[in-house]
């Protein structure tokens, strides 16, 4: 793995990323992570000392084009040794522009009123 950050600077929330590429696909290296947090929605943690391998690609999937993201959780406090999923979408070149989610609105009520609110990031001595 290469250098994320220089010694000097702060951890980042969502950790420093750098990405290479090998061949056709985009390698992407995540870490230094400011405290741990869970990577999906069920639940699965990974610690700030962790890192996450994301090796993004083009692939053909019975003459359909899709991009498959195949990341590999790589975290000694966590687990015995690193581990990988998979998870392919569909291939949309013409669609130029995401759709906004808006997490706020999404976890709120059913009336679309937001009771949890942000959650501030926490101190670099927690």
């Amino acid at each position: 793995m290469s250098a994320h950050h220089k010694p000097d600077q702060p951890a980042q929330y969502m950790g420093d990323s750098i990405a290479h590429w090998e061949g056709n696909t985009l390698v992407v290296e995540t870490a230094n992570y400011k405290s741990g947090y869970w990577i999906d929605g069920h639940g699965t943690p990974m610690s700030k000392n962790g890192r996450l391998i994301q090796r993004i690609r083009r692939i053909d999937e019975n003459g359909n084009p899709k991009l498959e993201v195949r990341t590999t959780i790589d975290d000694k406090d966590m687990y015995t040794k690193p581990w990988s999923f998979a998870r392919t979408f569909v291939w949309r070149p013409d669609r130029e522009n995401f759709v906004e989610f808006n997490c706020e609105r999404q976890a709120g009520a059913p009336d679309g009123i937001s009771r949890y609110g942000a959650i501030p990031e926490p101190s670099d001595d927690q």
